[in-house]
């Protein structure tokens, strides 16, 4: 994979964490570490988390903690809705909140996640109903509930940092496909198909011969109803395939393929990202289809933020909700 062009930009945020929550600490930071690779870094954006050392002390770190708030971007609270919240750790809170509203700040967005654990105390709920108008205020009972809202937290911030960021690095355009694209997309789906069915070393002329029926069948993609195909740009020259068929409470990507030699480039998760929020803007599904056999894309579109609505002998079918979280790395035949 060829590196961006140019330096990222880098964002800071602390992870404020009870005594009580060192797993969800964990979970945290190794979550932001994955949503990095797979989001942020093709744009040139890295979140780098600051957390608390155990055991910790928050009155004797008090003054070096709120250095740490005051040169971050973004605040995270994880708190135990079990124990009422600890003083020091509602300060730290009410002190990134300050420097969210003040504009001479970098602070951009405060997140505080209360774990549920059957039992909450009155005065956690007295504060977490506080907050609700200041912050993002997030509930979750065990790790899949905690991850996934933790996403669309980490998923938010993105948006909101690549929306104020300069054009910067490789620039991914999409357009209508023309003639003129027919030799690349032809060069293109033979390699693409020849790498997933592992034909390289097929005897001819049956090699040529079936590689030349799947590329007749994929170009028939685009006669789906209401279908239109379209060609990825990566500064300026064709990188991609997607061909998407809107319709009714769906936006179905039938097709979606970028080129071996720009792979790791974030040209697909751009594309997808776009998708993602054309269809949060209409209320609309995302659907697609997937090989069966295809373990690890399933897997990787699950964790994108797909889930199963059924299947035959062939292919697993998905669909992504309008509204819900979303990654943007697809399978490596994909990126």
């Amino acid at each position: 994979m060829e590196p961006p062009r140019g330096p990222y930009a880098i964002h800071r945020f602390v992870c404020s964490t009870t005594p009580y929550v060192d797993e969800e600490k964990e979970l945290a930071l190794a979550l932001n570490s994955r949503f990095c690779e797979e989001v942020t870094m093709p744009d040139q954006i890295l979140l780098a988390a600051a957390s608390f050392r155990t055991p910790f002390d928050p009155l004797v770190h008090k003054a070096g903690v709120e250095d740490n708030i005051r040169s971050s971007t973004f605040f995270l609270q994880i708190l135990d809705q079990e124990e009422p919240p600890p003083r020091p750790y509602k300060a730290f809170v009410d002190y990134a909140l300050k420097c969210q509203d003040d504009p001479q700040m970098p602070m951009r967005a405060v997140a505080v996640f209360f774990k549920d654990t059957g039992t909450t105390a009155q005065e956690a709920i007295a504060y977490r109903q506080s907050l609700a108008s200041r912050c993002d205020v997030r509930v979750f009972a065990d790790r899949p509930s905690f991850e996934t809202q933790l996403w669309e937290i980490l998923s938010a911030w993105h948006r909101l940092l690549a929306a104020e960021a300069p054009a910067t690095g490789h620039q991914t355009l999409r357009r209508s496909e023309t003639p003129e694209d027919e030799a690349f997309l032809r060069r293109m789906i033979i390699a693409t198909v020849t790498e997933e069915l592992m034909a390289w070393n097929w005897p001819e002329p049956m090699r040529s011969q079936l590689l030349e029926l799947q590329y007749r069948g994929r170009r028939q993609s685009d006669r789906h109803p209401g279908a239109s195909s379209e060609i990825l740009l990566l500064d300026g020259a064709p990188a991609g395939w997607l061909v998407v068929a809107e319709s009714g409470d769906e936006i179905r990507i039938v097709e979606i393929m970028v080129a071996a030699e720009v792979r790791g480039r974030g040209v697909a998760s751009r594309a997808i990202r776009e998708l993602f929020a054309q269809a949060d803007a209409s209320g609309k599904y995302v659907r697609l289809a997937v090989a069966t056999g295809n373990s690890r894309a399933l897997a990787l579109y699950e964790r994108l933020g797909f889930r199963k609505t059924g299947a035959d002998e062939v292919q697993v079918f998905l669909e992504r909700a309008p509204g819900s979280g979303a990654g943007s790395t697809l399978n490596a035949l994909v990126e």
